[in-house]
């Protein structure tokens, strides 16, 4: 019994004293440990908060140890380092902005400086803000969401700087962050899907060159136009309070867009800054005229979370995706070296500069904060009975975008005639233009109009020549010879349906049968044919003529006097007129002269080629010729020749 009162007595004694040990321990306040409240993908190893996205003695989980050489990618061991970051030692580490290796590994930032774009400085710059020592997107980042310290909870995400469970504005959620995947490289494409050294991620692609009118700036693609890390040029970062407006530095934003934070950004279309700043688009949406929307209007095209116009978007150049390779620039929708149509080449982009305000009336004249440019002179009024919506000097008698008034945006696929909406299909593209269509691009027309024909896609140019014209048949100079049966292999046609972009044909021709543009050149009345060459995306010669006969023609473009026979009843009077001609010759632009092109529906020996002469009557001496498309003993096998009728 002793025995047993003396071992109660002692552990009694024991808990006493533990117990007094802690409450000692607790006052004492440096002891006692607790565990730390960590914030993903940081989680608690030990008694320390580890990102285990990037250790390599926790790469993935606590205590899984990458093996020496290896490198911690994502939470997974690597022999190298993605995503744009760099080994140094056995961590990734971002060295744009790492103030322990800042610019190169080991390159260390002095007390009270931080890495800002690669190097060390006493402010951050290129509008990121000061959290500690480093510099931060308080946009986007979930340990400083919105200000500095202001971490978000576990599974919340910081978007547009506000804590959430998801995120807006187009963003994609990936582990505690809103990332854009189309040029994040640690995320391109998908989350955690990391680009390789020396890639980049571009429209959601990893690849060696930036594409869409970006350029490369060490691991990203960015918009030097606008990024006020890359201004301009890369690493030209703007200093603290400044705004990246039309590549250049300034205090406010030019050209008609609305300074939102540290961006410059076009409020019309922007899904994080959508109507006005901070009005970010919910998950799904677009921002399309300034408002949030599950699809766009007014005639643009939804890529993404997107509302674009594909017939200049150098990103979505044609087709949501189609990006224009380096040094091209997007123009009808098509790829290619310059402008056409009467747009301008600035930069990367074809512009209006009549009327857009980053560019009036010349590249990179950008009109002050509330000017706008009309008939390519910044002012604070429009001329010319155009209205000002916005930034921009819009007819609202015909703009989808602005039918009627500002902001009112036509429905997709609606045109807006004399100030309304209408769903009107149109028979020709002649009809839409009429109508204040001047966009280049797809339309859907009737050429028959309640006729029993069903309604096609056609390509329209608005803008050449006055517009209104019907893309019918393209041809490529890559056969060996002009003699038969070439001609009337080719002319023929491929199929039933009418070309819908200025592309090069995979073939030697693309296009529907002659019966068939025979049958929508009368359908829609068309007088006027036109033939467009052109090599590696710019035009090299155009022409266009007049043809009021009415023996079917099809693709008959111009006056022939090229006919084999009596019972073709060639003209031999009318002559055509040069839109435009850099190949020389004996007729420049706005000459005339007698064109030889292809022939009619009841033609069977039609001839392929686009050529003037001067002679004084079509059929003389050929050597007053000029042949511009054919056969490759012209020298232009690389040329393809588009025709179009009005």
């Amino acid at each position: 019994m002793r025995v047993q009162l003396l071992r109660w007595a002692s552990a009694t004694l024991m808990v006493v004293g533990a117990a007094a040990a802690w409450v000692g321990c607790a006052a004492g306040g440096n002891e006692v440990t607790s565990t730390p409240a960590c914030v993903a993908p940081s989680q608690v190893c030990g008694t320390s908060c580890i990102d285990v996205t990037n250790d390599t003695r926790h790469c993935g989980a606590c205590d899984a140890a990458c093996k020496v050489g290896e490198a911690c990618v994502s939470g997974k061991c690597a022999m190298t380092c993605g995503g744009g970051t760099t080994l140094c030692g056995t961590s990734c580490r971002d060295t744009q902005i790492d103030p322990a290796h800042c610019g190169a590994c080991d390159k260390a930032c002095a007390a009270g400086e931080v890495c800002s774009a690669g190097a060390c400085a006493l402010t951050c710059s290129g509008g990121a803000t000061k959290c500690g020592t480093s510099c931060v997107d308080t946009k986007n980042d979930p340990k400083n969401c919105g200000a500095c310290d202001k971490a978000c909870a576990a599974g919340d995400v910081c978007s547009a700087g506000t804590c959430a469970l998801t995120c807006s504005g187009g963003a994609t959620k990936c582990g505690t962050s809103c990332v854009d995947t189309k040029n994040d490289p640690k995320n391109c494409g998908t989350c955690d899907k990391a680009c390789a050294d020396g890639e980049v991620c571009t429209l959601g692609a990893c690849a060696g060159t930036c594409r869409g009118g970006t350029t490369k700036c060490g691991t990203a693609c960015v918009d030097t136009a606008r990024d006020p890390a890359n201004c301009g040029t890369c690493g030209n970062a703007c200093p603290s309070g400044e705004v990246c407006s039309a590549g250049a530095c300034a205090l406010t934003c030019v050209g008609g867009s609305t300074r939102c934070g540290t961006a410059c950004v076009n409020t019309t279309n922007d899904p994080a800054n959508c109507g006005t700043c901070g009005n970010a688009c919910p998950s799904g949406q677009v921002c399309s005229g300034g408002t949030c929307s599950l699809s766009c209007v007014g005639g643009s095209t939804k890529c993404g979370t997107t509302c674009v116009n594909t017939t200049y978007d150098p990103a979505n150049c044609g087709t949501c995706g189609n990006a224009c390779p380096s040094g091209q620039v997007c123009s009808g929708g098509t790829c290619s070296l310059s402008c056409v149509g009467g747009s301008t080449k600035c930069g990367t982009a074809c512009v209006n500069t009549t009327n857009d305000p980053a560019n009036c009336g010349t590249c990179g004249n950008a009109c002050p904060a509330g000017q706008i440019c009309s008939g390519g002179t910044c002012g604070l009024t429009c001329v010319g009975g155009t209205t000002k919506c916005g930034s921009a000097c819009v007819n609202t008698a015909n703009d989808p975008a602005h039918c009627g008034a500002c902001g009112a945006a036509c429905p997709s696929g609606q045109l807006c005639a004399a100030g309304k909406c209408t769903a009107v299909l149109v028979r020709s593209c002649k009809d839409a233009r009429s109508l204040g269509m001047t966009a280049s691009g797809i339309y859907r027309v009737d050429p028959d109009g309640a006729g029993s024909g069903a309604p096609i896609d056609v390509y329209c140019d608005m803008v050449t020549d006055g517009g209104g014209w019907t893309l019918t048949y393209k041809i490529r100079s890559n056969v060996p010879s002009s003699t038969n049966p070439w001609w009337n292999i080719v002319m023929p046609g491929s199929g039933t349906t009418f070309p819908t972009a200025l592309s090069v044909p995979s073939g030697s021709s693309e296009g529907p049968t002659l019966a068939t543009r025979a049958s929508y050149t009368t359908a829609t009345g068309a007088t006027q044919w036109r033939a467009t060459t052109m090599r590696a995306g710019a035009v090299v010669f155009d022409m266009r003529s007049s043809y009021t006969d009415t023996n079917g023609q099809a693709m008959r473009c111009f006056a022939a006097g090229t006919c084999g026979s009596a019972t073709q009843t060639c003209s031999s009077t009318t002559s055509g007129y040069v839109l435009a001609n850099t190949l020389g010759g004996p007729i420049g632009p706005g000459g005339s002269g007698y064109i030889c092109d292809v022939g009619w529906t009841d033609c069977s020996f039609c001839v392929d080629w686009s050529g003037v002469r001067t002679d004084t009557s079509a059929g003389g001496d050929t050597t007053k010729e000029v042949r511009y498309v054919g056969d490759s003993s012209i020298s232009m096998t690389d040329a393809t020749t588009f025709y179009w009728v009005r």
